[in-house]
């Protein structure tokens, strides 16, 4: 009887052992950005980054409260690329840049803390997104 449950704990202890190998390989994967922005006195630093399309954007809250990230289009606000993700006092979260484009990055809970996120080289609108 005691080999009846043998096989189902051995192939549930390997499940078990290549799952957290694959958390532990996603975390750290996560922790490697193509660009960080630091959140500290209510501001982002830098406040303007050039990325390339799939480049990840590792945002750090060092400030001692609550910070989010919101990134819209810049032509057009009520397009999200990014929505609304709160960063607690001292953590990180890593986004991904998936579109083209030219955006604006902001921090809903601090009115004035913006920034612009830009995959064209410019942090200028270009004629089509300006009509």
């Amino acid at each position: 009887m005691r080999n009846e449950f043998a096989l189902p704990v051995v192939v549930g202890l390997v499940l078990s052992l290549l799952f957290s190998l694959t958390v532990s390989k996603a975390a750290s994967q996560q922790a490697e950005a193509d660009q960080t922005v630091t959140l500290r006195n209510i501001e982002f630093n830098p406040s303007r980054i050039k990325v390339s399309v799939g480049d990840r954007v590792k945002f750090i809250n060092r400030d001692p409260f609550l910070h989010d990230i919101l990134i819209v289009r810049a032509a057009n606000p009520n397009i999200v690329i990014v929505p609304m993700t709160p960063i607690p006092a001292g953590q990180s979260v890593t986004v991904t840049i998936e579109e083209e484009g030219l955006f604006t990055l902001y921090c809903t809970l601090h009115g004035g803390m913006k920034g612009k996120v830009s995959t064209t080289g410019s942090f200028e609108l270009s004629e089509g997104e300006r009509k």
